[in-house]
């Protein structure tokens, strides 16, 4: 029963796949062939203008305006890209953490991340968990003030997602079905220097028990919270 519950779903496939075959970067093949087509559209343009009897000072006046227009509809938010911060699916070097987290943390510890990473972990306790060596653990959101919920457990931090798109952080609350909107608690940590330094500072390598090079995970202990800092 728990392999078909662990079969990934169609959508997951997808994913993975646009990683794997590296799909998002099919576009750059065709940047040369864009290119040209805009010259050759810029050309036809210029010559059209050229018809009309235009001096060539206002087909550059034209060609500047354009230019800035573009530039700002882009930089005012017009065109929006979507966040960084929000997620399809996780990296290999994420998944390879998270095995170490089902391997290694014991059942029943208190998990500490963000929105996704809490997500993948909302394993709960069932009869017979034991007997299938079914791992559970209780998830909390990291709020903005970076302070876990509870004195000790793991805070999983995905190292390479805060330096290249942001966390989702929310309300320092356990992950509870019958009180979590992610409407309403979810709250962006993008990835600005300040706020990686914010985050980073108040880890200790003392607390470390495992790294790669896209996540982190920390120990906290009961009573001290860890090296955890303010």
């Amino acid at each position: 029963m728990s392999i078909v519950l662990n079969v990934p779903g169609a959508l997951n496939v997808i994913f993975q796949f646009v990683t794997v075959l590296c799909i998002d970067r099919f576009g750059l093949l065709f940047l040369p062939m864009l290119a040209i087509a805009m010259g050759v559209g810029i050309y036809i343009l210029i010559r059209s203008l050229s018809t009309m009897q235009m001096s060539p000072g206002w087909i550059g006046k034209l060609a500047i305006i354009a230019l800035v227009a573009l530039y700002g509809i882009g930089s005012l938010g017009f065109i929006e890209d979507e966040p960084g911060y929000s997620r399809y699916y996780f990296n290999q070097d994420e998944v390879i953490g998270f095995d170490y987290v089902l391997e290694k943390v014991p059942s029943g510890s208190d998990l500490h991340g963000d929105y996704y990473t809490a997500r993948f972990f909302t394993r709960k306790q069932i009869v017979k968990s034991e007997e299938l060596e079914l791992p559970y653990y209780t998830n909390h959101l990291l709020g903005s003030g970076l302070k876990p919920t509870e004195g000790e457990g793991y805070i999983i931090l995905t190292s390479d997602q805060l330096r290249h798109g942001g966390l989702l952080l929310g309300e320092p609350m356990a992950m509870e079905e019958r009180e979590f909107d992610p409407e309403q608690v979810r709250q962006p940590y993008l990835p600005t220097e300040e706020n990686i330094q914010n985050m980073t500072r108040r880890l200790s390598a003392e607390d470390k028990v495992y790294t790669n090079s896209g996540i982190e995970i920390y120990q906290l202990y009961a009573g001290s919270g860890g090296h955890y800092g303010n």
